[in-house]
């Protein structure tokens, strides 16, 4: 008796720990990492943005590489950075099915 109830306490440990990971790995970490991503980016700090872009992107956003990409499109000037960021877009080519397909493609 001891025995099946350890057992069944022991599953429900176990599915509860499963369930959390899920919840704030899977659910809600890439999202709030996003969130916070485009809060620096309305902040016009594209340095921060950027580093949570790719956080987000690592974490499973699958928006997150693309919207990076966009914010640096429309944001930096420099010609030689964006000329780095051009051949990693074109690389890893993030964005294929959103509108922003066609900026980086001569």
């Amino acid at each position: 008796m001891k025995k099946a109830l350890f057992i069944f306490i022991l599953i429900i440990l176990i599915t509860a720990e499963i369930s959390a990971v899920f919840i704030t790995r899977v659910k809600i970490y890439p999202d709030s990492l996003f969130s916070k991503a485009a809060k620096y980016q309305e902040e016009n700090n594209f340095e921060k943005a950027e580093k949570y872009y790719r956080k987000a992107d690592k974490a499973g956003n699958i928006y997150a590489k693309c919207a990076m990409f966009r914010m640096i499109y429309e944001n930096i000037q420099d010609n030689k950075e964006l000329e780095a960021y051009k051949a990693e877009y074109k690389t890893g080519k993030p964005c294929k099915s959103f509108a922003m397909n066609g900026i980086w493609t001569d």
